[in-house]
């Protein structure tokens, strides 16, 4: 391991200027590193309150959706407790910064040496907890160095690496104090792989429990499905979705009221819809607009947020991005019991899968569908059988599938909070932090 960290030290310096480099060609790029630099010569992720001894949670990107229940539920239990958050996507730099949760959030530094003993020296964390995945060399060798706890959680491992990158995560992975994964598969996964160096424990999806959450806290809608028809949402949708969905409006419009919920409501996309539903000759109205909704008309969701609940008035749903990409988020139209159909590119969406073998009423909750003759067949077959009661035994079953944040949360109480004196914690130096347990008497 002493050969890798030494190459790798070197190389990444390297690749950190060719990023620099090609940064002026791509936004994204040009805003991580933006955000990254020194403010009044400080770097970011030094520029607030040292030695808060926090509990360090990184994200990657959209994999703080995974952290929120358990930063949620920590916070309400140990409100003395700060929590720290690092984040490596620009994306997700806003919606960190408005979790009431986070006390700190910055983002990740840039993996070297020098920077990881200056923020770890800096925050004294009690414990890093790592959401589904992004393994820094650099960021979990230092922090394994300093006996800080970490944990992997939400973890899957489907279809295991080859060659160097194996061999580079089995290090990593080593290095871990527990690893919390999703299913059995995964966890036997994960042991062929790492052995039993750490403890790895089938805990569940962390965020199954944000999503049921989130449900239980609704938006306020617009009090438009006042009529009694049945709802069919599309969600989060791109031009290819749409080209598939139009035939099935076409036909089945007289049974089914339709909404549409593009992924991206662009002005350029959504007068690339409407220009779309014209030529079919199909009436619509625009959410925005609207404030009684004729459910012959198909209603075009022009504003961002509300999705989730608009799976409320629906019983089947489409999601988006499967036709000629891949999927978006089933969870959400799943936890409020719509059918759901996908096209074929859904294979990177666990739920997508699981619920293919999942049934109710005879129906498979998840279906698959690769054209719009294909899936004008389908629906005509469900729509009628698909009934409020089918909709309530499927949240159910959805519901049956939270708690992992629980176990996390048990884990850091007995392997993390009860090292330390929580009501008169004082700042120590770095390597008089309590060496790691690596759980092995812990039992979720």
């Amino acid at each position: 391991m002493f050969l890798f960290s030494a190459l790798y030290a070197g190389i990444y310096p390297w690749l950190r200027r060719l990023l620099v480099l090609a940064s002026p060609f791509h936004k994204k790029l040009k805003m991580g590193l933006q955000m990254r630099k020194k403010q009044n010569g400080v770097w970011p992720w030094l520029n607030g309150e040292p030695h808060t001894r926090p509990l360090w949670f990184h994200c990657s990107s959209g994999e703080f959706e995974y952290a929120k229940p358990v930063l949620r539920e920590l916070k309400a239990k140990y409100p003395q407790e700060k929590i720290l958050v690092t984040y490596f996507s620009p994306s997700v730099k806003k919606s960190v910064a408005s979790c009431q949760e986070v006390d700190f959030s910055c983002p990740l530094p840039w993996d070297e040496k020098k920077l990881w003993d200056e923020f770890l020296k800096f925050h004294l964390p009690k414990g890093l907890f790592i959401a589904r995945t992004d393994l820094w060399p650099m960021m979990i060798l230092r922090t394994h160095h300093k006996k800080i706890p970490m944990v992997l959680f939400s973890k899957t491992s489907a279809s295991p690496k080859k060659g160097l990158a194996r061999w580079m995560e089995k290090k990593l992975l080593r290095k871990l104090s527990a690893i919390f994964c999703v299913t059995s598969e995964d966890r036997d996964n994960l042991l062929k792989l790492i052995g039993d160096h750490v403890p790895v424990h089938a805990a569940g999806d962390t965020r199954y429990d944000q999503v049921i959450w989130r449900l239980s806290h609704p938006k306020n809608l617009k009090p438009l499905n006042n009529f009694h028809r049945p709802i069919f949402v599309a969600g989060s949708t791109w031009a290819g979705d749409e080209d598939i969905l139009l035939p099935v409006i076409e036909t089945l419009g007289r049974e089914i009221s339709f909404v549409i919920a593009p992924h991206e409501p662009s002005d350029k996309h959504l007068t690339a819809l409407a220009k779309k539903l014209r030529s079919k000759d199909l009436d619509f109205s625009w959410y925005s607009q609207t404030q009684s909704w004729d459910p012959m008309k198909v209603l075009i969701i022009d504003e961002v947020g509300i999705l989730a609940d608009l799976y409320r008035w629906s019983l089947y749903s489409f999601i988006g991005g499967s036709m000629d990409r891949s999927v978006h988020s089933v969870m959400e139209p799943l936890a409020q019991g719509n059918l759901c159909f996908v096209g074929p590119n859904h294979h990177n969406n666990r739920e997508a899968l699981h619920f293919k073998d999942v049934f109710v009423d005879g129906w498979a909750c998840v279906q698959e569908t690769h054209s719009a003759k294909d899936f004008i067949e389908k629906l005509s077959n469900i729509y009628l059988a698909w009934t409020s009661a089918s909709k309530e035994q499927l949240k159910r079953e959805v519901t049956g599938k939270t708690g992992s944040s629980q176990i996390l949360i048990r884990w850091i109480e007995s392997q993390v909070l009860s090292t330390y004196d929580s009501e008169n914690m004082k700042p120590t130096r770095l390597d008089e932090s309590p060496a790691p347990s690596h759980g092995r008497s812990y039992n979720p």
